[in-house]
């Protein structure tokens, strides 16, 4: 079973125009496949991801702005890279929320430090 929806990133850049930069109630819709928690499972499995941390958060609905709880999920192959993030409702259902390549620890400044940019 799949939620599905569609993307219309270029719509907000169009509908942006010159203030591309401006980032105020900028949205996204995105399309994550979704189903039974053990379904889901099949992509950390498949890529022999190890679960890495946990967490729980919110996600907001871009059709009615409906917040939704549930717990984060993060499984990554730390030989090959791969990397997966599930989030997991009270109803049993899971979505992947992304899964990619290229994971690596991170080890330079933080954004808020002086020498990383400061915020």
């Amino acid at each position: 079973m799949f939620r599905i929806s569609l993307a219309f990133v270029l719509i907000s850049l169009f509908s942006f125009g010159a203030n591309a930069q401006d980032t105020q109630g900028k949205r996204f819709l995105t399309q994550q496949p979704c189903g039974p928690w053990i379904e889901v499972m099949k992509t950390p499995k498949k890529y022999k991801e190890a679960m890495l941390f946990t967490g729980n958060g919110s996600q907001f609905s871009s059709t009615n702005g409906q917040m939704y709880n549930g717990g984060m999920f993060f499984f990554v192959n730390q030989e090959t890279g791969s990397f997966s993030i599930i989030n997991v409702y009270s109803d049993g259902m899971a979505c992947l929320m992304q899964s990619g390549t290229g994971f690596a620890p991170y080890t330079g400044a933080q954004p808020w430090d002086k020498k990383g940019g400061g915020l």
